[in-house]
């Protein structure tokens, strides 16, 4: 299984802090984003990763190299047209590096327990959403609806709350069947309509057309999308903390596991 992470925007609404450097290299006390998010990668056995680069991808190179500090093997790809482009392009631009594979979809803006990557790890399906369910949903949230049968049925920001299951936290496993559906969704919708869109336009499609899309719910597992200054304030504390109690729990967990296998 590989990682996909996108890492190609720039971060507007995150001026100044990111006038010089991407959203994914602002530090969050001993580390940028993306270094949370390769720690967790590393931590849930994941060797494989693939970086969608665009803005100051310089920086992103200098930053994670070939990924051996993590004990990673990290390729790279860039979306040259980054500045005009949503995230659906940069999965497009991912797509030979991906190779056929199963993988986990990844923004770069994530901040979340390694637990929702093992939970998703561990999830049967060929496309499952990460979703938290956490009662009452905002208007500008990437919102999910489900059916009886536990379901994807629709994706979209414009879902009305009240009838929306949860929030789509942004993070995605795909199975090689999966992949290609999701990947080939994407061609015909860059194709038909255009490259402004974000990537849940095609899982949207696929769940409407009846393809099974399932989802994982994370419970009380701790998340957050970093959009705005609001968010970093949020992620500095006390999301963070948390994250690093999940963290810690999952180093036990893993030394539990390699005990109990010898």
């Amino acid at each position: 299984m590989k990682a996909l992470i996108l890492a190609a925007g720039v971060g507007k609404r995150l001026k100044p802090i990111t006038d010089h450097i991407p959203k994914t290299l602002i530090k969050i006390e001993d580390k940028p984003i993306l270094g949370h998010i390769l720690t967790n990668i590393q931590k849930c056995g994941i060797k494989d990763v693939l970086i969608v680069t665009g803005y100051r991808d310089d920086l992103i190179h200098e930053y994670v190299g070939n990924g051996s500090k993590w004990g990673l093997n990290v390729s790279y790809c860039h979306n040259k047209r980054y500045k005009n482009t949503e995230n659906i392009y940069s999965v497009q631009v991912a797509g030979k590096g991906l190779d056929g594979d199963e993988f986990i979809l990844i923004n770069a803006d994530d901040l979340f327990s390694p637990f929702i990557l093992w939970k998703l790890m561990e999830a049967p399906g060929d496309i499952v959403l990460a979703v938290e369910n956490k009662g009452t949903v905002g208007t500008e949230e990437m919102k999910v609806s489900t059916d009886e049968n536990g379901r994807i049925t629709a994706v979209s920001k414009e879902l009305e709350p009240s009838e929306s299951y949860g929030e789509d936290i942004g993070i995605i496993k795909f199975s090689k069947e999966g992949g290609r559906a999701f990947l080939d969704t994407i061609k015909n919708i860059i194709k038909r309509r255009g490259h402004h869109f974000y990537f849940q336009e095609a899982i949207n499609d696929l769940s409407t057309k009846e393809y099974p899309v399932t989802y994982v719910n994370v419970g009380n597992e701790p998340w957050i999308e970093i959009d705005d200054h609001f968010d970093l304030k949020w992620a500095k504390t006390p999301i963070i903390h948390m994250i690093k109690e999940r963290l810690k729990a999952m180093g036990k967990r893993i030394s539990s596991i390699r005990r109990k296998s010898k």
